[in-house]
């Protein structure tokens, strides 16, 4: 990651629970549900949250 520290919920193990907490970014959980990105992928999704739907 870019200088910051990845923090894991423990509780979320699934591709089901990780759009919950990025309900924001309509794209991001699009990618989620068609499989782009997996749970495996938790640093991809947070970087394009981040540059794509965070606050800027």
């Amino acid at each position: 990651m870019n200088g910051g520290t990845m923090l894991y919920y423990r509780d979320m193990n699934s591709e089901k629970d990780i759009p919950i907490f990025l309900n924001n970014c309509p794209a991001v959980v699009k990618m989620i549900e068609d499989k782009v990105y997996l749970k495996t992928d938790i640093e991809k999704i947070v970087n394009y949250y981040n540059n794509n739907c965070g606050i800027k």
